[in-house]
């Protein structure tokens, strides 16, 4: 059994386990697993979202983060009620 280069992800799916299948990543995917679009780590220029999917922009309601290139959840309300009116 062999180990996928980086960019491909190992698909275990095939009766004859004597055979490792490798597929390629989505193009937005440096590195993926168990799926094509399942990304651990974006390409350059890329937001991680929801710690799978790899977006050009992050989507309402997330803010970009140019630090560590996530999408960041921003909430405007409290999560919950602090205290009685």
């Amino acid at each position: 059994m062999c180990i996928c280069e980086r960019g491909y992800w190992q698909d275990d799916t095939l009766p004859d386990t004597s055979f490792t299948k490798c597929v390629l990543c989505d193009a937005r995917c440096d590195t993926c697993v168990d799926s094509t679009n399942k990304c651990e780590k974006c390409t350059d220029g890329m937001f991680r979202y929801l710690d799978t999917y790899c977006e050009s922009f992050c989507p309402e309601p997330y803010d970009e983060n140019t630090v560590n290139w996530i999408c960041d959840y921003k909430s405007e309300d409290p999560p919950y009620n602090l205290g009685c009116p």
